[in-house]
């Protein structure tokens, strides 16, 4: 829990300073997140692994199945139409702030026997992840190449 706090804090730290430095770069808006998602896609995969049983394990799996959908049929879908690297809007990075919560609340041992909590989380998660995949698609794929704007 705790190296995973350090590195989800880090990754808006150094996003921020990148920014405020003027020190971004195409290969950092292109690995930046890629990292934010293997991270959040393989602990999710570590929750379900620990918590595969009944109803949570259920909408774990179905959560990690949507995550990972979404980051790579959007990511193909961007590549092919856009032909390279798109800005994140704010609701993606709502969604990644979103993910990375509910990855917390669900290691926490603060929170084990608190599953209304536990769902709530991963409910916010799923949603903005789909909420997020209609807005990447809605400007990035559905009306061919657009002008890009950073937010």
């Amino acid at each position: 829990l705790i190296t995973f706090v350090l590195i989800a804090a880090t990754d808006g730290i150094d996003g921020w300073l990148a920014r405020r430095l003027n020190q971004t770069s195409e290969w950092g808006m292109f690995i930046d997140p890629i990292g934010d998602k293997l991270l959040v896609a393989f602990t999710f995969i570590a929750l379900y692994a620990v918590n595969w049983e009944g109803p949570t394990g259920l909408f774990l799996a179905v959560t990690v199945w949507v995550m990972f959908a979404r980051e790579f049929i959007l990511a193909a879908q961007i590549r092919i139409v856009q032909g390279g690297i798109v800005p994140p809007t704010f609701i993606g990075k709502v969604k990644t702030v979103v993910q990375f919560t509910a990855v917390i609340v669900w290691m926490a041992p603060a929170f084990d026997d608190n599953l209304l909590l536990r769902g709530c989380v991963i409910g916010m998660a799923f949603g903005v992840t789909i909420i997020s995949w209609a807005e990447y698609y809605q400007r990035y794929v559905a009306h061919g190449r657009l002008t890009m704007t950073k937010h």
